[in-house]
């Protein structure tokens, strides 16, 4: 048998070991952690940096765009007396012009857009002097020359009118363009009705068949084509 004073004594040795070895498991964990939290943050430092890289070159890439595309939608006036040439709107364009970055484009490429190009000059120009000499003599002048609101206040009406006959010519475009769709869906059948009832002579006139049932390919490939020549599926 073990004497009690020596098992005290082997107990508070194991305990020192053990006491001993916490610390540095301790300091071992802090620093694997430490390492797995700086992985951590150089990896999403990284994915950071390179997301945002790729915004830039995306928003670069697409502000060229939108700068070639006003170059090439209007010939380039050689003198400023020469008339700017509006845009042809294609789908393409009209996608762009409903994007709902279309305000940060405009405001981009403002320079290089053929309505600026053509009330610079003289236009702005004339108001702008106009402007600036008439306050420069009203700065100066014992009695300065001032315009009553009334001629502002008065075109406002017809301006209102103006802006509601445009919204309702812009609502009779669409419901011509929904008229002549529906006349045609309906010319299609009665070609199509006419051609079967009048190309086959009887049941067994294969070649009357034949070209009924060829009309009738003919008269849904149109609708097909205009679809496609009306719409970006088209190209």
């Amino acid at each position: 048998r073990v004497p009690c004073h020596q098992r005290r004594s082997r107990l508070r040795a194991t305990g020192r070991a053990a006491s001993g070895e916490r610390p540095r498991a301790l300091m071992l964990l802090r620093q694997r952690s430490a390492t797995l939290l700086f992985r951590r943050w150089s990896s999403s430092s990284s994915v950071a940096t390179s997301g945002l890289r790729g915004w830039a070159n995306s928003w670069r890439t697409e502000v060229t765009s939108w700068i070639s595309m006003e170059k090439g939608g209007h010939a380039t006036r050689q003198d400023r007396d020469m008339p700017t040439r509006d845009q042809n709107f294609d789908h393409e364009k009209w996608r762009l012009h409903k994007d709902p970055k279309r305000h940060i484009r405009h405001f981009v490429t403002w320079g290089y857009s053929a309505a600026t190009q053509r009330i610079l000059f003289p236009d702005l120009a004339l108001i702008f002097s106009t402007s600036a000499a008439l306050s420069a003599f009203n700065h100066f002048a014992e009695f300065p020359l001032y315009m009553p609101p009334e001629p502002i206040v008065l075109p406002s009406l017809a301006l209102g009118l103006l802006v509601t006959f445009r919204t309702n010519t812009a609502n009779a475009r669409y419901m011509e363009a929904r008229n002549l769709w529906g006349e045609i869906v309906n010319t299609s059948r009665d070609i199509t009705r006419v051609a079967l009832q009048w190309l086959p002579q009887s049941a067994e006139d294969a070649f009357g068949n034949a070209q009924a049932a060829k009309v009738c390919r003919m008269t849904k490939a149109f609708s097909i084509t205009l679809k496609y020549h009306l719409t970006i599926d088209g190209g």
